[in-house]
């Protein structure tokens, strides 16, 4: 499923007409307050050294670049990478290196990272290329490093809808292949935690069906800042950003 990918988002990036800074977002507020959320998140030390797994056109180095000692930033597709390596330029940083790679072949060594992004990456794999990935981030994460993932949760109404309404197409329309894996977070969270260490949610949004009025979806997210929702049910949210520390 990634090679399908890094194809379609090496067109995506050629033929896209507007700020390709906001080629994976709605609005520019929306990118810049993610970014700033997951930055303050990530907590990024000077003498750290950060791996951006799946880092699109850059959205994460440039700010990463600015706090940690060294960056590291890889993406399948290569015309997304080419706009990186574009953008680095023109603000003459000199301490990211970019590389067209896959998150299930990272070229670093053992123990060379101290903080991991993969955000919005997993569920353009397989389920055994994501089990491929976190082997590989377990390889390259020193000891007490930290794993930050965003990505969509299969164990979300939304998720869980979403498989039972494939699951009648299969049955009326016979088998198909569908593109986006909604991985869910409980066999993430234990893939995780057999392979590099505890997982603690950090935020949770989206708690809807597919089929969900959007009327109800501005109600709900009304709600889902709240202490009880991110207590009791932050682990069904469609859009969970996960933290896990290396324990070897």
């Amino acid at each position: 499923m990634e090679d399908f990918y890094s194809k379609y988002f090496d067109q995506q990036v050629k033929s896209y007409k507007g700020n390709l800074e906001d080629i994976y977002f709605r609005e520019s507020s929306g990118r810049n307050n993610f970014i700033k959320k997951v930055f303050q998140i990530m907590d990024i030390k000077p003498e750290e050294i950060i791996l951006d797994a799946g880092c699109g056109v850059g959205n994460f180095i440039i700010p990463f670049s600015s706090r940690a000692k060294y960056v590291y930033a890889i993406d399948s597709s290569q015309e997304s990478i080419k706009i990186c390596e574009k953008r680095l330029a023109a603000k003459n940083i000199s301490n990211v290196l970019t590389k067209v790679f896959s998150i299930t072949n990272i070229p670093l060594k053992e123990n060379s990272v101290d903080k991991i992004l993969c955000c919005s990456i997993l569920q353009y794999l397989t389920v055994p290329e994501i089990g491929l990935a976190i082997k590989e981030f377990s390889r390259v994460l020193k000891k007490n490093g930290a794993l930050f993932i965003y990505f969509l949760n299969g164990d979300s109404p939304f998720g869980i809808s979403l498989s039972a309404a494939r699951f009648f197409r299969t049955i009326i329309n016979g088998k198909k292949k569908y593109q986006l894996t909604y991985v869910s977070f409980r066999k993430l969270k234990k893939e995780i935690e057999q392979k590099i260490g505890p997982v603690e949610i950090l935020d949770s949004q989206g708690f809807y069906l597919i089929l969900c009025p959007r009327y109800l979806k501005i109600l709900l997210s009304k709600i889902e800042s709240s202490r009880f929702f991110q207590k009791v049910l932050g682990k069904y949210g469609l859009n969970l950003l996960i933290k896990a520390r290396a324990r070897k």
